[in-house]
């Protein structure tokens, strides 16, 4: 009898320690999985965070955009760093508003002042008096004148001329700065030899070039410091023998070396100012319903303008017939 107690007491320390390390091994059990849980909760907060993180990235670039589009437009002086503002954009706009210029029977170029100025506070106008030969180049420019264009963050107009000639940077007081040379390069209509420029655009994102449209189609960009064409770049399916191809208007992007033109063949063209002579990008033909024309057959769809939106990625055209899209 004795063995047999012996062992039914051997088999119940041994049952007991069993149960004791069950009861351990499920306490570890527990403790593990509270810790599991613990690091999935930290996961879930981790990525909550990173989406708010990214969703705060996108809001700021938007409103940088709206700023960056906001100050491209904004007519005002910008100040500079030690608080004072810069008064040259309001005399420069003025100057090209209040003086007169006339031509005189001997072939001088007299500018007439504007009427008395109103009193302290408002803008200025100046008279300026100059008989050299630039600026009589620059007071028959507006008889031949087919348009121009203003830089934003300078006090220049540029304007594109009958007679092949692109009149650019105007100073404080109205001095005709650079009149770039004619260009030879290419072939198509021309007077002398030379390109006619149909549309003239300054680059925003190089503040010392400007882009130009011309009648066979080609988009030049010139220098004006050293008064020279940097590039001159043409798609390989306009029609250079005539007024087929011609650029109508070109505009550029707002923060890319990117030039959209807006040609006669109907046909929107986006050109990459740093890929030289192969910087054609894409094509689109906007205006090319003939059936929905409600105009005479004259100029067939031409698209007659186009611009770029200063904040989002939108393109506006106008073409001739009467209707006016936006691409995205």
């Amino acid at each position: 009898m004795e063995s047999v107690d012996a062992a039914l007491r051997y088999l119940q320390r041994q049952f007991a320690s069993v149960a004791s390390d069950e009861a351990h091994w499920n306490e570890e059990r527990q403790k593990l999985q509270a810790q599991v849980r613990e690091l999935e909760d930290q996961r879930s907060e981790q990525e909550q965070a990173y989406k708010d993180a990214m969703l705060r990235v996108k809001m700021l670039e938007f409103a940088l955009r709206q700023e960056r589009g906001r100050y491209l437009a904004s007519p005002a002086a910008v100040s500079s760093a030690g608080g004072s503002s810069t008064k040259p954009r309001t005399e420069s706009t003025e100057v090209s508003r209040g003086v007169t210029v006339t031509r005189s029977k001997s072939g001088r170029t007299i500018e007439q002042p504007s009427p008395a100025p109103s009193p302290a506070g408002s803008p200025k106008a100046y008279s300026i008096y100059r008989t050299d030969s630039r600026n009589k180049s620059a007071s028959s420019t507006p008889k031949n004148s087919q348009g121009k264009g203003t830089e934003i963050s300078r006090p220049r107009m540029m304007s594109r001329t009958a007679s092949g000639r692109e009149v650019e940077h105007l100073t404080l007081q109205g001095e005709l700065r650079c009149t770039s040379k004619t260009n030879t390069n290419g072939t198509g209509p021309n007077i002398g030899g030379s390109l006619v420029p149909t549309s003239v655009h300054s680059m925003l994102t190089d503040p010392k070039t400007c882009v130009v449209g011309y009648t066979n189609g080609s988009i030049a960009q010139f220098d004006y410091a050293a008064e020279r064409v940097i590039q001159l770049t043409r798609a390989i399916d306009v029609d250079t023998k005539g007024r087929g191809g011609q650029v109508n208007k070109i505009t550029v992007h707002p923060t890319m070396p990117v030039a959209i033109a807006a040609h006669q063949d109907r046909k929107i063209r986006m050109y990459d100012m740093r890929a030289g002579t192969t910087g054609l990008m894409r094509e689109l033909a906007a205006h090319g319903d003939d059936l929905t024309a409600a105009h005479r057959p004259k100029l067939g769809e031409a698209v007659h303008s186009v611009t770029y939106h200063s904040s989002r990625n939108f393109i506006a055209t106008g073409g001739a017939d009467s209707t006016i899209k936006i691409f995205q």
